[in-house]
């Protein structure tokens, strides 16, 4: 979804005023995040303007964990205030879990972006809007291969055998075991 970081710095705003407003536990962003399956950085990416972009999904989660009416999100990014969800609507719908990831890539395009989230590289090669995931994900890694090196992307190094089972113990090709 396209917005500027202005945008997103003011929503952000709201967004941590509506978090304490669920309960004041929530003053601490882990806890929110743990208990509605959010990612704690794109949380925060998200409630400090960090990023201009999120995908339709993750918005979708952000207003579930809010506990916003639907499109609330896309309508405060245009300059309108939040449209918390009202108790009419039911504590089962205020209380749903956002959705979780869409898929593996998504998980792993996640924990790359927390475990590269000063590397403005990974961070464009992740968002990148309208790009399968499964694309993305390997734009992420080739990169971080190419920059870091096979341990850094988290892969497994030549001859340490992690990806086969055999600790490094391959016979070299022809023989047999």
């Amino acid at each position: 979804m396209p917005a500027s970081r202005e945008d997103w710095e003011r929503v952000g705003a709201l967004l941590i005023d509506r978090r304490i407003e669920i309960s004041p536990r929530y003053a601490n962003r882990r806890a929110f995040a743990a208990e509605t399956g959010l990612n704690w950085r794109t949380l925060y990416d998200a409630e400090h303007g960090k990023r201009a972009t999120f995908k339709p999904q993750t918005v979708r989660a952000f207003e579930a964990a809010y506990r916003l009416v639907p499109g609330s999100l896309v309508r405060a990014l245009a300059g309108g205030g939040l449209e918390p969800l009202s108790e009419r609507a039911g504590p089962a719908l205020a209380a749903a879990p956002p959705p979780g990831p869409c898929s593996r890539e998504e998980e792993l395009l996640d924990h790359y972006l927390d475990r590269y989230r000063d590397d403005p590289a990974v961070r464009a090669l992740a968002d990148q809007p309208g790009r399968p995931a499964a694309l993305r994900l390997a734009d992420v890694l080739m990169y971080a291969t190419a920059r870091y090196g096979p341990a850094a992307a988290g892969l497994p190094g030549e001859g340490d055998g992690v990806a086969d089972g055999t600790g490094g113990r391959l016979p070299p090709p022809g023989r047999r075991r």
